[in-house]
């Protein structure tokens, strides 16, 4: 697990042995975001 931090947001990336990686994103005032890890969804993350 990777957990990235910025201010008052944060993102986690989950990397398991079966290769069914996963993301979540958390920003305030909204409910936590999650789904596959894909080179697209690692983009949005980490703009």
């Amino acid at each position: 697990m990777i957990n990235l931090r910025n201010g008052d947001k944060s993102a986690e990336l989950l990397a398991y042995p079966s290769g069914r990686n996963k993301f979540v994103r958390i920003e305030p005032d909204e409910p936590p975001h999650q789904g596959p890890l894909t080179p697209e969804s690692l983009r949005e993350t980490l703009q």
